[in-house]
Formats: C-alpha cells, structure tokens, sequence
C-alpha cells in the first residue's frame, strides 16, 4: 500500500470522526470537516469525484439551487440510479469534499453512480476545475450578497469560468447573463436550454427587470429546449410542460411559479443528459416535497407553520407572492441575520417589494440580529410591526402565540435564521434531516 493512499485513509477517518463528533453535539456544520480534509489532502475532492461512474452534475445561480438539486436528484433516482447529494445546502468547496467523504468508504471508494452538487456562484469554478462535471446548469443570475460577490456581472462571469471545466451545460434562456454564458461552451459540447412561456415570464422578472420596474427588454432569448409553458396554482399546482415537441403534465406538491421553472430546470438537465422525457418522469416530480426551509410545512404546539427562506430581492418577492398572499395566513414572522452566509449587508430589503403585504390582514413580527431593520422597512410602508425581537427563540414564540385560531403562520427567515428556527423545532417537529 502506497503512502498516498495511506494517508487518504488517515485523512477521510479523521474527517469522519470529526463528521460524527458534530453530530452528536447536534451540530450539522460540514465547513470544518472539509477544511481538515483540504489542509491534510488537497487533491481529495478530484480523487473522489474520479469515483463516480456517471460523474457530477453541478446545480448554481442564485435562487433556486437547493430545491432545483432536490427535483433533479429524485428525477434521477427515479430512473434507478443511486445518486449522491450534499443535501445539507454547504456549497462551498470545503462543505461538497465533506460529504463526499461522509458518504465514502474508508478506503476512498464512492457506491454511487452519480453526483447531483448544489454549488455556490463563487465556488462553481474551483468545484468545477476539481471535479469535470458532466453537466453544469445554471439557473440564474441576481442580487444577491453584494458583499460577496459584487455586482451580477461579476458573479456570471465566474459561472462562465466554470463551463470551461463540464462537458455539457444547460442555462436558463430567459435570464440574460446566463443566456449569454453559451459563449463559453466549445463546439463540441452541448448546450441545453430551458424557459417559460411569455405569459408566465411576467411573473419572474429578471434582475434588470426587478430594479427597474419594467418588463421590456432588449433581450432576445434563444429557443428553449425545454418550455414551461401553463402553470395554474389553483388546480393543485398544476404545470405543463414542452419536451422536443411532446406534452407532458404534472403537480407540485408545493406552490410558486418560480418552483414549476425550478421543476423544468431539472427536467432540462436530465434532458441534456439521456435525451429523452417520459410520463414516469412526471410522476417523479409529482411525488417531490419541498426542501428544507423552501415552503417547508411544519406544525408548532398545534398551530401550522410554513417556512419559507428569504435571502434577496427576488426571492423575498417570490414567496410575498406564493405563501403571504394566502388569506389562511394569520400571522408572518420575518427573520433576518446578518452573518457572512445571510449577507453582512441588509440594504436588500430595500430593493425587495413590500406593497402586497399590505393587503394581508396577517399580524407581523420581526425577529433576528437586524429585526429593527426590518421593522423600519415595514413601518416605511404603513405596515404595522406587532412585536420586535432579536432574539429568534423568543420572535418565534411571539409569532406562535399571536397566530389567530384556525390560521397559519408563516416565517420568512435568512438563511442562518431557517437554520436556527430548524434546531429549535428539531425535537418538537418532524424535520427532514438536512445533512442525510
């Protein structure tokens, strides 16, 4: 036995060890683990990823990446193949070589055919270079984390360095810098694109159209492979979709247009991969329940609770539309945090539309490090605040007890807060375990 492959197995046991210390602490975190791994062997993220037969799919852009990574890996195991994920949602290169090792055999060895790896905008390139995915699709491309990652341009040209690296890609024709990205797929490598009909395009604007308000655009986007062409919320989710000429129908077991765009990026990255789309498919999706914390369906000392994450402009938008608009909702809990995976920087509530909550006749609490902050982006539309509280234990409690009777209550939190409420629900509630 060589010394390489020995100290591969010192470094994948040590790195289990410290996997399973966090767990039993109740901890989840995956940075620590894989920062040990890249310290002690840094080729260990391409040596494993070399173990998949089938190779890796990577899942970026800005919103959508967890649920998307959700859909396309049930769709994938739907046609029998045994997939690996790092569910958890830790997109970082540290958090993907993690689990990759969580889900090794001690000797390196990976008993999957296949990889499907959400995977951060800024990380995408040093994941890609690492891995050579067999496909990379890439969602879209917004304001999000400007202390990250500055402006969009940026962020898409970090995404385009990634193309460089997969053998195919599929992009979201009708978002413009992902659009655009088809430039850096050579020749002979494919290129798979996915859109929505114009008449549901209103309802997911891009970037450029969410800060100017308007929907006109220069934009000419290419011919869609794969089309969402019907969505009806109101007949239990239903979407219909256009595959190489052929029709296909399904439901979501949860709501939001932006979620049937997400179901048909999935069915565009399978697509791009086996070239076929068939009924049992569309069963599978049918059958797929919500990531964790993505209109998550919880119930708190009796009262029912959905839990829906918020982390820019666009998607607070999205789920204003899809949960707060429902006349069952009684009472909404907003939670913004402010640490490095929320964002240091909250001027984003600023950017994010408020007007249509002030037709709901729901009760409003503030809660998390910045719940001033978003009191006062409230308050600025007449919206009245019926309770502050930086502490979330506390802003959760407030929520539940002024929940009406009958009524549903609603959480809107940044991603650390989703984490925080989830670990205190976790003994009390049923919770898909985010790092299985």
């Amino acid at each position: 036995m060589s010394l390489m492959i020995i100290w591969q197995i010192i470094t994948i046991s040590l790195v289990k060890t410290a996997i399973r210390a966090l767990r039993l602490i109740g901890r989840h975190g995956t940075a620590l683990p894989g920062l040990i791994a890249e310290s002690m062997h840094p080729g260990l993220l391409k040596k494993l990823s070399s173990e998949l037969s089938g190779g890796a799919i990577l899942v970026t852009g800005t919103n959508g990446k967890t649920t998307t990574s959700k859909m396309l890996r049930g769709l994938l195991e739907g046609r029998g193949l045994k997939v690996l994920a790092n569910r958890s949602g830790s997109n970082f290169t540290r958090g993907i070589l993690a689990s990759l090792i969580e889900h090794a055999t001690i000797s390196g060895r990976l008993n999957y055919d296949m990889a499907v790896l959400e995977v951060d905008e800024a990380y995408c390139r040093l994941v890609a270079r690492q891995v050579s995915p067999k496909n990379i699709l890439v969602l879209n491309v917004m304001r999000d984390q400007l202390d990250r990652y500055g402006e969009i341009d940026t962020t898409a040209k970090l995404i385009g360095e990634a193309l460089r690296y997969t053998q195919s890609a599929v992009l979201n024709a009708n978002d413009p810098p992902v659009a655009s990205l088809e430039k850096h797929i050579n020749d002979d490598r494919k290129t798979t694109f996915y859109g929505v009909s114009p008449q549901l395009k209103k309802n997911l604007p891009t970037d450029e159209e969410l800060l100017s308000g308007s929907l006109k655009t220069k934009h000419e986007p290419p011919e869609p492979d794969v089309i969402l062409y019907d969505f009806q919320p109101e007949k239990d989710n239903l979407a219909r979709v256009m595959v190489g000429g052929n029709t296909y129908t399904f439901n979501l077991r949860f709501g939001g247009v932006h979620n049937a765009q997400n179901a048909t990026a999935a069915l565009a990255a399978v697509y791009s991969l086996t070239s076929n789309i068939g009924t049992k498919d569309m069963k599978t999706l049918s059958n797929i329940s919500p990531a964790f914390g993505r209109g998550e369906d919880l119930l708190i000392r009796g009262v029912k609770t959905q839990l829906a994450l918020v982390k820019n402009p666009s998607g607070f938008n999205q789920n204003i539309r899809t949960f707060a608009s429902n006349p069952e909702v009684g009472a909404i809990l907003i939670l913004i945090n402010d640490r490095y995976a929320d964002s240091r920087d909250v001027s984003w509530l600023w950017d994010a539309n408020m007007e249509p909550l002030k037709t709901s006749q729901a009760k409003f609490v503030a809660g998390g490090i910045r719940a001033y902050d978003m009191a006062l982006r409230l308050q600025y539309e007449n919206i009245a605040v019926a309770d502050i509280q930086t502490s979330i234990r506390l802003a959760l409690k407030s929520a539940v007890d002024q929940t009406p009777k009958g009524k549903k209550l609603l959480i809107l939190p940044t991603y650390t807060a989703m984490l925080e409420v989830r670990k205190l629900l976790s003994k009390t509630a049923e919770l898909e375990k985010i790092w299985r």
